[in-house]
């Protein structure tokens, strides 16, 4: 299948994915590091170079993440990893221009959350990412304007349990997560 195809343009798939994003006014996306945007599960204990790292990256992301971000939708990248700075400087170098736009809230105690809201899940790394946001920007960031993207159930559930909506990837069907995200109701 060409989607599949590491040479595949996803670009098309990712202007129409982020239109119809828009168009349900979703404005941030939390996304799962391990076995989401990246193929393999590193265990928060790679050892091997950030360029070993990048070679994981799921192509769709490679295309979607700027595309997102320069349609004015804001990304961070939620993982219970404690290796934040090894994600941080393969973002950096993968999305040039677009890295440091990126917040990651990993397991690394370089973030709390203090909010009144669900912490389950990744339901207070999104919290706190969406702090930060906010801080920096005019964003008005929502429940409602959030989508989680990740591979665990629990975490969707979660998600779903709070108002968030949620899409599951599917590491062994990666394909999928072009017509769920385009199926995403408001």
């Amino acid at each position: 299948m060409a989607s599949q195809d590491p040479h595949f343009d996803f670009r098309e798939d990712c202007g129409r994915i982020i239109q119809h994003l828009r168009g349900i006014e979703i404005n941030f996306i939390a996304l799962d590091f391990d076995k989401t945007l990246i193929e393999c599960h590193t265990g928060g204990a790679w050892k091997n170079s950030v360029d070993s790292l990048a070679r994981y990256i799921r192509p769709f992301f490679k295309a979607f993440i700027p595309a997102a971000i320069d349609a004015n939708i804001y990304i961070a990248i939620v993982t219970f990893s404690p290796q934040v700075d090894l994600i941080r400087e393969m973002l950096m170098d993968e999305f040039p221009g677009h890295g440091g736009k990126i917040v990651i809230r990993g397991m690394n105690d370089s973030w709390h959350y203090t909010g009144a809201g669900c912490s389950d899940g990744k339901q207070g790394h999104m919290a706190s990412a969406v702090e930060e946001i906010s801080d920096k920007s005019e964003a008005k960031i929502t429940r409602r304007s959030t989508l989680l993207v990740d591979d665990d159930h629990k975490n969707i559930q979660h998600a779903l349990s709070n108002g968030v909506k949620a899409v599951l990837f599917i590491p062994s069907q990666p394909e999928l997560l072009t017509e769920h995200l385009m199926t995403l109701p408001s």
